[in-house]
């Protein structure tokens, strides 16, 4: 065999392992996402993507390059879909920590421990009221 043969034995010109995947277009995913009422979520991006790019990227490696993208031209890789809530269409409720004692007879020292529960009815934009570090 020539040198230049045996060389690309050893060192072939393109990785034969590895395939050429064009990345996705992630700012039309990311704009999807972020449109007003939108109920599209990354999972939902990826489904759409696969089904156009059978031999594309698998889940795992679609999130990893899609938060890069949004890192590089967002700064933030926080992935959340925008929820719209009317005001006061919903009531939400949840207990605020934990259970605090209250002195319930002089006499006896008796103490009982209680919940308390916090409700709000649904804002936009998530507003949120901060109760001893709870939200």
């Amino acid at each position: 065999m020539s040198p230049k043969e045996v060389e690309n034995l050893f060192y072939p010109q393109k990785n034969l392992q590895r395939k050429e995947v064009p990345l996705p277009d992630f700012q039309y995913y990311f704009d999807r996402i972020h449109a007003p009422n939108s109920r599209v979520n990354i999972s939902f991006c990826w489904l759409d993507y696969k089904e156009k790019n059978p031999d594309g990227y698998e889940k795992s490696q679609f999130y990893e390059y899609y938060q890069r993208f949004v890192q590089k031209n967002y700064g933030d890789t926080k992935i959340s879909m925008a929820v719209n809530r009317k005001p006061g269409e919903k009531m939400y409720i949840d207990w605020v920590g934990d259970q605090p004692g209250l002195l319930t007879d002089v006499t006896t020292s008796e103490i009982m421990r209680f919940h308390i529960f916090a409700t709000t009815l649904g804002v936009p934009n998530n507003y949120h009221i901060d109760y001893d570090g709870h939200y």
